[in-house]
């Protein structure tokens, strides 16, 4: 019957090896035995055990597997002792250790392989900003990647030649340099996925002879008749309403009679 609690009779065993194995959300792994040529018959008893407890074993030849709670349908016991676990979930990760004892009653050396389970890395993203410093005659760039899946993976950006781990890439780029191609990739122990973007410098001049002082020069100039030309009309309408006020007083003293009779 499959002991499910913390019982380990194995004391003052060595750890022949240690391996680490990474695997992604919902993928398979075996955790190899390492046993080599031993057969079930060789042993009283070969464990599996994670997080204290005994999640599969031979014993008298006999296979019997967890299938309680986290790993239930999931676990496979081979004969050769090596572990398939599928459908990996983010909490399979962890210390997992093959113990056993030999007919004879000696022990065998304790195997431990540390299992990382890691969201796929599903898409990856890149934002670009390119921006003409006509000061210098050149394009700043100023790239950041993201992606979806694992919340933190590790980033690296390529450049013909420059390498950088990070999530952002900054650099200058020459109009002559054409075309260039930047590549981030998004990578953690189980997956990796890699974006491209390109990118090309391209000045921004103002038309030949024309210069940021002359287009002040003439808003200026614009402005400056506007002004004039609200003054002097105001001016002109104000002479024009006296003159006509003068004329009409003139024309209403010449028509009217003494004693208000014609």
């Amino acid at each position: 019957m499959l002991i499910l609690t913390s019982l380990l009779l194995i004391s003052g065993v060595c750890v022949a090896v240690d391996l680490t194995i990474n695997g992604s959300v919902g993928g398979t792994v075996e955790l190899p035995s390492v046993l080599g040529s031993l057969k079930v018959e060789d042993f009283r008893f070969v464990w599996w055990i994670f997080n204290g407890k005994i999640r599969a074993e031979i014993s008298s030849g006999h296979i019997e597997v967890d299938n309680q709670a986290q790993f239930k349908g999931r676990l496979q016991l081979s004969p050769d002792f090596s572990l398939t676990v599928r459908e990996l979930r983010l909490e399979d990760s962890g210390e997992y250790q093959r113990v056993g004892l030999k007919e004879d009653g000696s022990q065998i050396p304790t195997y431990k392989i540390q299992l990382q389970v890691n969201e796929s890395i599903t898409t990856v993203q890149i934002q670009s900003e390119l921006t003409w410093l006509p000061e210098i005659l050149t394009c700043a760039a100023y790239l950041v990647c993201s992606s979806t899946g694992d919340p933190r993976p590790s980033y690296t950006w390529k450049k013909g030649k420059q390498r950088e781990s990070s999530s952002e890439l900054r650099f200058f780029l020459l109009p002559e340099e054409g075309d260039v191609i930047a590549s981030c990739t998004a990578a953690n122990s189980a997956s990796e996925k890699t974006s491209n973007v390109t990118m090309r410098c391209i000045p921004t001049v103002p038309p030949v002879g024309f210069s940021p002082c002359l287009l002040k020069m003439v808003v200026f100039s614009v402005g400056l008749i506007i002004m004039v030309s609200a003054v002097i009309t105001v001016h002109l309408r104000e002479r024009f309403d006296r003159q006509r006020e003068h004329v009409q007083g003139a024309e209403t003293e010449g028509t009217a009679p003494p004693g208000g009779r014609l």
